[in-house]
């Protein structure tokens, strides 16, 4: 029975595995974070991921357990920020039957033994109660644990994954996080930067979202390419979170197939606002900006990644929703169709 339950409790946490994707990215921040990821999974070293909120630190944690020798062991995430104080070391630690009033009659397991031969991950790890730390140290160190009213050790085997968008030595500065815990989850810190910092990526991911949204919701929405140069300038503070959310929202709400600026009034205007700061428009003016060659970037870099998704003009010039033979002008305008640039699969009869 026991055994029965331990596996029950396993396959609900390890489908969160299948929600995982690929890393879309153009920018070169992300191409090293991605081959440091690589150089370090192999080994069991502690890895700690830091940046905002939204940034992707989980599904980094994630490529990291794919990439590792702990593959086919469990992925246990836990978000130290949702776990009442009262409740951590039960979550964390397990307990035995009767341990105390409210328990459950034949006792629970702790996500640190579902961890065993696998990753544990502890997203938001600067949220853990001061009271828990030493604890924890004690797990990490000794790879021992004991469940709360039980009296026998337990040896667990796995390997800790981090995440934090606070400062922690600003935390351990001021006594609320141990300076001996900080040391020992800092072995490899990456830092994930945020959404503005890669702008780059933006249009990637917009792709790669809409094309996801589109499956899971049976639908075939396809963004105008003015809404693409809209959602492209806005600067996401809330980081590929806010951007998933959004565009699930705009393509759930759209009436029809190809969604248009219309489709953006009332639920983008106020963020367009908030785009971007007079502190940050400053410097660009003063840099010699020019509004007319950063639109041709964007529009070439829009039609580089259809020419890369689509497998001929047309098919492009329906996910741009421009008539063919301006894709076949553009296209020769920007050199895109040219050997060097030639996709074999492009057809553009």
């Amino acid at each position: 029975m026991q055994s029965e339950r331990y596996q029950n409790e396993l396959d609900v946490l390890r489908t969160r595995e299948q929600t995982f994707h690929s890393i879309v990215h153009e920018s070169k921040a992300i191409s090293r974070i991605k081959t440091l990821i690589s150089r370090t999974a192999p080994s069991d070293a502690s890895v700690i991921f830091y940046g905002e909120s939204g940034v992707g630190k989980s599904m980094f944690a994630r490529e990291l357990h794919k990439e590792s020798k702990r593959l086919d062991g469990p992925f246990i995430e836990i978000n130290c920020s949702a776990i009442p104080d009262t409740l951590f070391e039960a979550e964390l630690f397990g307990y035995e039957k009767g341990a105390f009033t409210g328990a459950d009659r034949q006792g629970r397991i702790g996500l640190v033994e579902l961890s065993d031969e696998g990753t544990l991950f502890l997203d938001e790890i600067g949220d853990i109660p001061l009271q828990m730390q030493g604890k924890l140290l004690q797990v990490l160190q000794e790879k021992k644990v004991t469940p709360i009213g039980g009296r026998v050790e337990k040896h667990v085997d796995f390997r800790l994954v981090a995440a934090t968008n606070r400062n922690l030595e600003q935390l351990v500065e001021k006594g609320l996080f141990r300076e001996d815990l900080y040391y020992r989850i800092n072995v490899i810190p990456i830092t994930v930067p945020s959404l503005r910092e890669r702008s780059e990526d933006v249009p990637g991911l917009i792709f790669k979202k809409v094309e996801e949204i589109n499956e899971r919701y049976d639908l075939k929405r396809k963004l105008h390419p003015q809404v693409l140069e809209r959602l492209y300038h806005y600067h996401w503070p809330g980081n590929v979170r806010e951007l998933e959310n959004f565009l699930s929202r705009l393509l759930l709400t759209s009436s029809e197939e190809l969604v248009t600026v219309e489709d953006l009034k009332g639920i983008f205007e106020s963020k367009e606002r908030r785009s971007l700061p007079a502190s940050e428009a400053e410097p660009l003016l003063s840099e010699g900006f020019q509004l007319k060659e950063e639109l041709k970037k964007v529009e070439q870099h829009w039609l580089q990644l259809a020419f890369d998704e689509c497998n001929t003009t047309y098919e492009m010039s329906k996910l741009l929703g421009l008539s063919q033979p301006s894709v076949v002008r553009k296209l020769k305008e920007y050199k895109i169709d040219s050997k060097t640039n030639r996709d074999p699969k492009i057809n553009q009869n």
